[in-house]
């Protein structure tokens, strides 16, 4: 189930980030950051309302959060993104990439935990 997950998480990856790219002409990596900050909030809503309602068991939790959510963020093109900007010498974009990355992915997180926490109860 993991597998499954992982490879329907980074095909929905690759479409988002090539849909966003060929629509938003930008040196700024968005659509890695829109993968990972979503892919935060699915995580935060999957783990609370796992946990908490006792109703999704713990193969589907693993299918959405080590699977879809593992396959569908990307900590390596996040890393690659930085490394390309400073190498390019576009500090500014890489240090507005990290905040931005850290700050809303952090946000997703904890929205999508209050999400899950109001659906188990």
């Amino acid at each position: 189930m993991v597998a499954l997950g992982s490879a329907i998480g980074g095909a929905v990856r690759a479409l988002l980030v090539g849909f966003t790219a060929a629509r938003i002409t930008t040196a700024f990596p968005l659509g890695v950051l829109a993968v990972n900050v979503i892919g935060s909030f699915i995580f935060g809503v999957a783990i609370r309302y796992g946990l908490q309602s006792g109703s999704m068991s713990d193969t589907t939790r693993l299918l959405i959060t080590t699977g879809l959510c593992g396959g569908f963020t990307t900590f390596s093109a996040f890393s690659m993104d930085i490394v390309e900007g400073l190498e390019q010498g576009r500090t500014t974009m890489v240090t507005t990439y990290v905040i931005a990355s850290l700050g809303l992915g952090v946000c997703a997180m904890l929205l999508g935990i209050s999400v899950g926490r109001a659906l188990a109860k």
